[in-house]
């Protein structure tokens, strides 16, 4: 998810832990771990220098921020988007890309059967899916490797291997 062309949503607080300020980290990375990597984190325009890892509670990370070391001051922080900037992000491999890069693209079948239009990736535990709009209505597409025929950047298109039948827009 982006919120603006500088910066990328890595992350979100989801809670607090305990009263000395710590706060559960719902990562969007990859990897969980990955989005204490970074060297500037962004939240509501407050600009800190490092996320602090202290230990895992189930899939959430529970860290600390500087200068938040009480509840009360971290309970302001709750469902808070952590945001870093693009620019900070690891330079990839020949073939390899940032979800954020493909949203916008078309999504088409190796027919050539039009989906919609990217507007986010998701993982609901289940795996990768795609969320894809079309006129007004939204749909999840397995994004999994098996599915891909082809993701063209030039041409800001991802060919799945997916029937057009797979989404039935005649549900009651």
């Amino acid at each position: 998810m982006i919120v603006n062309r500088e910066r990328l949503i890595v992350g979100k607080i989801v809670g607090i832990h305990g009263i000395k300020g710590f706060m559960k980290v719902h990562s969007f990375t990859q990897n969980t771990k990955d989005i204490l990597n970074y060297s500037a984190y962004f939240i509501n325009e407050n600009e800190f220098d490092c996320i602090t890892f202290h230990f895992k509670v189930k899939k959430l990370l529970v860290c600390s921020l500087p200068g938040c070391n009480s509840r009360s001051v971290a309970e302001n922080y709750i469902g808070k988007m952590i945001e870093i900037n693009i620019s900070d992000l690891p330079k990839l491999g020949k073939n390899e890309f940032y979800h954020h890069k493909l949203i916008g693209f078309e999504v088409k079948t190796v027919k050539d059967e039009v989906f919609g239009n990217i507007v986010q990736f998701h993982d609901f535990g289940g795996g990768q899916v795609v969320h894809v709009n079309k006129f007004g209505e939204d749909f999840y597409l397995p994004i999994d490797s098996k599915f891909i025929n082809e993701i063209d950047i030039e041409g800001r298109k991802v060919i799945l291997n997916l029937p057009i039948d797979f989404i039935n827009t005649n549900q009651s």
